[in-house]
């Protein structure tokens, strides 16, 4: 049995990510941990919740949201699980996220489809605003702790490149994309990915969300696009097999009224949850998730 990579990018909700890591812990995955190097979160304590998945936790990038960090990080989680085995697919999720289906369930899904690369896109064209994020220089998200004083200097920032007719993409021919950045791509992607690292960082380093922007961009101008499981580029999350609520909030955090939503899903993953909203409910998809084997039986 060819295992898969659970990659996970967290920070914080210590009680949270032990429901997240013992829901996944089993012989279908290994499972690759990312805690933010600024976080009050202890590695070690993340260390018994996993007795049948090998569980790799690192602890060493500070990861800032929109900033490049992010891009780091996801790249350095496929380095470590492309250097510890080949597996069938690398998923990435947040420790905000949880799995709606059993480990087996996942398993089998995406190893009946061993070739398809799970990424959705916003659209077959980047909004020009969203072109803008790379055409510019994003320089204060980067290192700046204060989130207000960094939006008012970027905004600064960008206007003052504008009326200088800065564009990083003048000479560029690529074709950019967008989209989710939660993805489960295939063993040779990733290593593809891992192969272009370098590049990645020269182009993306002083950009904004880039994390949702270099993997698409990356796979569309590569063969691999033909490998897309589905490619109607029309922001379906269930093209990265992801149950995300875009229509109720920035995203929505699920709460217990939407227990029978999530489990009848047909997407494997979802987000997102918060313990200090609803705890119940990462309770309740832990419980449904960790039945045993052969169940279908709805948990309270």
């Amino acid at each position: 049995m060819t295992k898969q990579a659970i990659l996970i990018i967290a920070h914080n909700h210590p009680a949270q990510l032990h429901k997240l890591l013992r829901a996944l812990d089993s012989e279908y995955f290994d499972i690759f941990l990312h805690i933010g190097k600024d976080s009050k979160l202890r590695a070690t304590d993340f260390i018994p919740d996993c007795t049948i998945s090998k569980l790799h936790i690192y602890k060493k990038l500070r990861v800032r949201w929109s900033g490049y960090s992010q891009v780091r990080a996801e790249v350095f989680l496929l380095k470590q699980a492309t250097k510890a085995d080949h597996y069938g697919h690398y998923h990435l999720i947040s420790g905000a996220d949880m799995p709606i289906k059993t480990p087996r369930q996942i398993y089998d899904f995406f190893n009946s489809h061993k070739n398809n690369e799970f990424i959705s896109f916003q659209q077959k064209t980047i909004l020009p605003e969203h072109l803008d994020w790379i055409r510019y220089y994003y320089i204060f998200r980067q290192h700046s702790r204060n989130s207000r004083i960094a939006f008012h200097l970027e905004n600064l920032s960008v206007k003052i490149q504008e009326k200088l007719h800065i564009n990083r993409l003048r000479n560029d021919t690529t074709t950019y994309m967008k989209g989710t950045n939660w993805f489960s791509i295939t063993d040779a992607f990733a290593r593809y990915v891992v192969e272009h690292s370098d590049s990645l960082k020269h182009k993306y380093k002083l950009s904004k969300s880039a994390d949702e922007i270099f993997l698409h961009t990356l796979l569309f101008n590569s063969p691999f696009r033909n490998n897309l499981y589905s490619a109607k580029y029309n922001d379906s999350q269930s093209a990265c097999m992801r149950h995300i609520d875009w229509k109720r909030g920035d995203p929505y955090i699920f709460r217990s009224s939407d227990y029978e939503e999530l489990i009848h899903s047909k997407n494997m993953f979802a987000r997102k949850f918060d313990e200090t909203i609803d705890a119940a409910i990462i309770d309740k998809i832990y419980n449904y998730v960790k039945r045993p084997e052969g169940t279908n039986a709805k948990m309270a």
